[in-house]
């Protein structure tokens, strides 16, 4: 609700830069408030240090990293032999590119609450596959006043189909966050780097015209892959001598 209503605020002028900011900060803000009043100074302490955690198998970090980029190149590859692909799309896009850090930034203070907080209580209740689902079904409800233009909303159709969109690519997307999470023994930093390399993709797909199914099938193709491979645990299945070497580990 923080983040509606900061969205609701930043249509006034005057609050119009800052609004969305605090609404962008509200899960991360949450999760710390509510660890903070449920396991005091240290719950909180061990929350953040999360964000810090770097040691898991370097793979992941190519994975967090290159995953996003390779869907767009996907894309690209699929958009330029349409035609709705071109490089000099990219320029506009430019500038904003430069300022992506604070993409990274936004990321991280929001999988406090996301993968920090909720995924591991979602984990102790059901399989992976399904706190994905549940939890990715939560984020893209949080979203959807940024899914679509403010213009869009007196559009029904456009506007169901931007929300059904929105919605399909964010649980996909939490589904390989998931996959992710899971084998990295609850850090946030790789989580952190595939959110905020989405992010930048999500800034290079204004390159692509006339695709708008594109990436949300693209990201359901990744998704799919990952559960026909590892099953309802998104987890691998390891010898008895890999579980000693890289033991998985839920958060409690």
């Amino acid at each position: 609700m923080l983040f509606w209503g900061a969205v609701a605020l930043g249509r006034i002028p005057r609050f119009g830069f800052f609004a969305p900011i605090a609404g962008a900060l509200a899960p991360g803000v949450a999760a710390v408030i509510v660890t903070g009043i449920a396991e005091g100074e240290d719950g909180v302490r061990a929350l953040v240090r999360r964000l810090a955690l770097w040691r898991v198998p370097p793979t992941w970090y190519v994975i967090a990293l290159g995953l996003p980029i390779a869907g767009w190149l996907v894309s690209a590859a699929v958009g330029a032999v349409s035609g709705a692909f071109s490089t000099a799309n990219l320029r506009a896009v430019i500038p904003v590119l430069m300022t992506s850090w604070i993409m990274f930034l936004f990321a991280a203070v929001e999988e406090l609450g996301w993968r920090g907080f909720a995924l591991p209580r979602l984990l102790a209740r059901h399989r992976a596959l399904a706190a994905s689902v549940i939890l990715g079904t939560l984020h893209a409800i949080w979203h959807w006043p940024a899914v679509v233009p403010g213009s869009v909303w007196t559009d029904i159709p456009r506007l169901v189909a931007g929300l059904l969109r929105g919605t399909t690519l964010i649980v996909a997307e939490a589904v390989l966050i998931t996959w992710i999470f899971q084998h990295t023994r609850g850090s946030l930093l790789p989580v952190t780097l595939y959110h905020g390399m989405s992010n930048v993709a999500r800034v290079l797909y204004q390159g692509i015209e006339h695709t708008l199914w594109l990436r949300p099938s693209i990201s359901v193709l990744m998704a799919t892959s990952v559960v026909v491979a590892t099953g309802p645990t998104l987890v691998r299945a390891r010898r008895p001598r890999d579980d000693a070497q890289h033991p998985v580990v839920q958060v409690p």
